[in-house]
């Protein structure tokens, strides 16, 4: 056996053994040896997904739900505009993957958005989510 099939053995056992780092760092190894290997991207996505918890991909594709979530999170601030105490920072904690702190960004009068995730694959993907639709949001992990 070659030094990356032994990368690719180990990571799919660090895998298998739920150990995140390990599983990176072997695949990082065999990505290096192979950049353009199918194994070594079929190893990332069962990195990435047995990080992130499956029920955040049936949340994700809700559209009921989200849209759901997006106009209770207007109402609840325009209500808030109207009385004496408007809501200018707004808390998400659990943001996951940051879906309603942006929804929460995109509502008149909200200033700031601070959002907590405690899993830290899914606090990145929030960070990058934020970044990518430009939206003005801390995540925080």
């Amino acid at each position: 056996m070659g030094e990356f099939e032994d990368h690719v053995k180990r990571a799919e056992h660090y895998l298998l053994g739920k150990n995140w780092v390990l599983a990176e760092q072997s695949i990082s190894a065999a990505d290096a040896l192979r950049p353009l290997s199918l194994e070594v991207r079929e190893l990332r996505d069962s990195l990435n997904g047995g990080r992130v918890p499956a029920w955040h991909f049936r949340m994700l594709n809700d559209q009921r739900r989200n849209r759901t979530y997006k106009e209770a999170i207007r109402r609840v601030v325009e209500a808030a505009e109207d009385g004496d105490d408007p809501i200018e920072t707004v808390l998400d904690i659990g943001t996951g993957t940051g879906l309603l702190a942006m929804y929460a960004a995109d509502c008149p009068g909200v200033q700031q958005v601070m959002a907590c995730e405690a899993n830290p694959t899914m606090a990145d993907i929030a960070k990058e989510a934020v970044r990518e639709n430009g939206k003005e949001a801390k995540v925080i992990d």
